[in-house]
């Protein structure tokens, strides 16, 4: 037997790691081509927790995002209304209106990489899309962590978010 193979026994449920043999459900723990897995206790497949954690990482990068944004830099912009209106002598209206829309749309990309990354740690064969586009989402949230971190010369912290979900995505597809 290989290790890191996966070995049936009478539950269907008992697997390999390394050299022994755990019973899936006991160990609370499963050996999968896509690292670390948690196992269904519904028969459904496995999901990899590095994706999950990773998908749960860059949904709260959003929602910080989001938030902190609305704080700190359009409220001061905000007359009541819930799109900021106020350039003051430096902006128009309209442009402060698209740097709102604008603020927030890394919030909404994030959240529906957040929902790919979800479903792709369940997706149990490794095979198909699934390494292709893991390792695009962990280049992409690569690259916007070098360019926050040389943009702000690493004082915003939103490049650590960044980073650890591309680093979290990484993890998901060692095989």
């Amino acid at each position: 037997m290989e290790a890191g193979t996966a070995h049936a026994s009478a539950s269907g449920r008992l697997l390999r790691f390394g050299g022994e043999r755990h019973d899936s459900v006991a160990s609370g723990q499963c050996d999968s081509q896509d690292g670390i897995t948690i196992p269904s206790t519904t028969g459904a497949a496995p999901m990899n927790a590095y994706l999950i954690a990773a998908a749960v990482l860059a949904w709260a990068v959003g929602v910080a995002h989001s938030i902190l944004g609305e704080r700190l830099i359009f409220s001061r912009l905000r007359q009541g209304r819930l799109v900021p209106t106020d350039g003051g002598t430096l902006l128009q209206e309209r442009h402060v209106r698209i740097l709102w829309a604008s603020w927030h749309l890394p919030t909404l990309f994030g959240w529906v990489l957040a929902a790919a990354l979800l479903r792709l740690a369940s997706d149990s064969t490794g095979g198909g899309l699934t390494r292709p586009l893991v390792t695009c989402i962990a280049g992409g949230m690569l690259a916007g962590s070098v360019l926050v971190c040389y943009a702000t010369r690493a004082r915003h912290p939103g490049w650590i978010g960044l980073l650890g979900v591309a680093v979290l995505c990484w993890l998901g597809l060692r095989g």
